[in-house]
Order: structure tokens, then C-alpha cells, then sequence
């Protein structure tokens, strides 16, 4: 055989060795790349998950503590122990409600009036104005109080109906 035929055989043998190793090293890193970004994203994946758990249990503790407020506790109570003394609790409710979704959407009636300016109303406000500072969003939309009839007792804005 002639020289030539080996040279250009061996030529070609690690040509094709170089081909392979090339192939299963892109291969390989293909694979590592593959799993590292894998763990990457799992792990943001479950930080921005407990990021998200603490906050919402911040929140959640922040209402619970708020939801002790003596303020609250005695409003509530009051409203409480003054639709118990009406006759028909369920018709002042239904006759209520029907004049506050009856009102139009911009207008705000005395009786609206006097839940939206209560002390109680305004401590809510007060609240969602330093979460909107702190956060630079609105954090709760609107905030309402009811009492154990589900009538609004107090609230931050006109909401769509009374219960």
C-alpha cells in the first residue's frame, strides 16, 4: 500500500476522532448546561415562592394584628348590638342596600357619607395610604368593616352595595 493511502487514512481517522470528540463534548455540555440552568431557575423558582409566602404571611399577620384594634372591636359591637334591637334586621338590610345601588355611581348619600368619615373609616385610610407609600402601588384595593349581619359598618370608599 502506498504511503499516500496511509497518510491521507490516517488523516482521515483523526479527522474523524477529532469529529467525535468534538460531538460528544458539545453533547456533554449540552447536558450540563441543560441541568444548571435547571437548578438555576428551580432555585430562583423557590426563592421568589418563599419571597412571595413571606409576604403574604406579613400581610396576613399585619390584618390579624389590626383586626385586635379596640377602635374596631367597639364599632363592630355597636353596629352589632343596634341592628339587634331593630325589628326586621334582614328588611333594613335589603331596604338599604336597594337605595345604595339605586344611587348613581359618583354620588355619595349622607347615610354613605357617615360610613366612609367614620373614625373607624379613616384609621382603614390612614392604613392604605402607608401601604400605597410604602409599596408605591395600592396594596388592597378598598377596605371595608362589616358587622355580624354583613352590613358595611365601615369602609375606605363607596363600595358597589351596602352588604
Amino acid at each position: 500500500m502506498k504511503i499516500i493511502y496511509k497518510l491521507i487514512g490516517g488523516f482521515l481517522a483523526v479527522s474523524l476522532l477529532i469529529c467525535l470528540t468534538g460531538y460528544l463534548a458539545v453533547n456533554a455540555s449540552k447536558k450540563i448546561m441543560q441541568s444548571v440552568f435547571t437548578d438555576n431557575v428551580s432555585n430562583m423558582a423557590l426563592r421568589i415562592m418563599d419571597e412571595i409566602d413571606r409576604d403574604m404571611n406579613y400581610k396576613i399577620e399585619t390584618i390579624r394584628a389590626y383586626s385586635a384594634d379596640p377602635d374596631l372591636h367597639e364599632t363592630v359591637t355597636r353596629s352589632n348590638q343596634d341592628f339587634e334591637k331593630l325589628d326586621d334586621i334582614q328588611a333594613y338590610i335589603n331596604n338599604k342596600d336597594r337605595e345604595w345601588v339605586s344611587a348613581a355611581k359618583d354620588e355619595v348619600t349622607p347615610f354613605m357619607r357617615d360610613l366612609i368619615d367614620s373614625n373607624l373609616s379613616g384609621e382603614l385610610r390612614g392604613k392604605l395610604d402607608f401601604y400605597r407609600k410604602k409599596y408605591g402601588y395600592r396594596v388592597f384595593g378598598e377596605v371595608f368593616v362589616t358587622n355580624k349581619y354583613g352590613a358595611n359598618v365601615a369602609q375606605t370608599n363607596k363600595t358597589s352595595d351596602y352588604r
